[in-house]
């Protein structure tokens, strides 16, 4: 090792190419000045230049460095633990120093358990075990105030920061079969084909209007009056009612007025409801246009048909209703959840609400 740091990395460098070319060790030896054996330590290291000897053997220090380091951590952590072991001999007693050391110090079950003398899985399978059962009950809550949102919403709304990955959450939702059934609803709604629609970038500039229609248990048909803003999906309103009517449209626009929302453009079909009389001298009062789809393309008023959809999905195919008073209460409740926290797709994951606070301060 005295003959090695005689040379340079530049000259062992040459040396080593002398190898590399042909040269004998006890020749290469003779011409540097050192010794045989010294010459066979450095010919593992044939093929490198200076600068990469002098890398090579700094990693090679380090490596010592931390192996010294690593192994007085062992004995350290091996004496701890038989000095743990002879004032709690009960092993079970022993687990509790293991937890309370993953929670002061943030450290691993394995080297928790390692420090205080125990098996590296003891306890683990108990504990995860707990950890499922709270899991579990948080998604049962969940679905129990938010019906057919299924999974992937649940995840992305409830368990992204629970510490939990997608994988074991959804290993969990189908173990304990929390998928949700719903019955079959009496009035199918037609099929609606997806299409390229003109996004709206501003608040309140058109609202897109029509009606849904379900009936009670016993057998008697309703309507609900749904208003969504087009520029973040917004479910303005959605009443519940025995009959539709202009009447009950221009109360239900009035209302909103009254609050401080009014439209510029109101979309809806060619339905009796939005040619009535009082409708038309309504929009010309307050000087809203009147925007009509194509009669039998309800793909014009796309907007609110989504959201007939998922109202439908998570409102009345889950529920059976015996009176309007409980069609109008759920209704609220839901209108509420949709647009606070339910993600959309087409809003990146965010609610119609969040979506609206990011565009006011111009990062929508």
């Amino acid at each position: 090792m005295a003959a090695r740091s005689k040379l340079t990395y530049r000259q062992i460098a040459d040396m080593l190419l002398d190898l590399e070319c042909g040269t004998t060790g006890s020749a290469a030896a003779a011409s540097y000045g050192i010794s045989p054996a010294a010459v066979s330590l450095w010919k593992p290291y044939i093929g490198l230049d200076e600068k990469w000897l002098a890398y090579v053997k700094r990693l090679e220090h380090e490596t010592t460095i931390l192996r010294r380091r690593m192994k007085y951590a062992e004995g350290q952590i091996r004496i701890a633990g038989s000095i743990i072991k002879q004032l709690e001999p009960n092993p079970r007693r022993r687990s509790l120093f293991a937890t309370a050391a993953r929670a002061g110090y943030g450290i691993c079950h394995a080297r928790a358990n390692q420090i205080v003398g125990i098996g590296p899985t003891a306890g683990a399978i108990r504990a995860q075990r707990q950890a499922d059962a709270r899991l579990v009950e948080v998604m049962r809550a969940y679905l129990k105030e938010n019906p057919h949102q299924g999974f992937d919403k649940m995840f992305r709304v409830l368990l992204r920061d629970k510490g939990c990955t997608r994988w074991h959450a959804h290993k969990l939702y189908q173990q304990q079969r929390m998928q949700q059934k719903f019955r079959k609803t009496r009035i199918k709604v037609p099929v609606r084909m997806a299409t390229r629609t003109t996004i709206i970038g501003v608040p309140n500039r058109t609202w897109s209007i029509d009606f849904l229609v379900d009936a009670l248990t016993t057998g008697r048909r309703f309507w609900v009056f749904n208003v969504v803003d087009i520029f973040n999906r917004e479910c303005l309103c959605s009443v519940a009612l025995f009959r539709s009517s202009t009447v009950a449209v221009v109360a239900a626009l009035e209302a909103l007025r009254a609050s401080g929302r009014a439209p510029a453009n109101l979309r809806s079909d060619n339905g009796a409801e939005f040619k009535g009389l009082k409708y038309l001298e309504w929009t010309r009062r307050h000087h809203v246009k009147r925007r009509y789809g194509r009669p039998g393309h309800p793909i014009d008023n796309i907007f609110v048909e989504r959201l007939h959809k998922t109202q439908r999905e998570e409102v009345f195919n889950v529920y059976r209703f015996k009176s309007l008073v409980e069609v109008q209460r759920q209704l609220d409740a839901w209108r509420i959840r949709y647009n606070l926290v339910r993600p959309h797709q087409a809003l990146a994951g965010m609610s119609p609400v969040q979506f609206a606070r990011m565009a006011d301060l111009g990062l929508a």
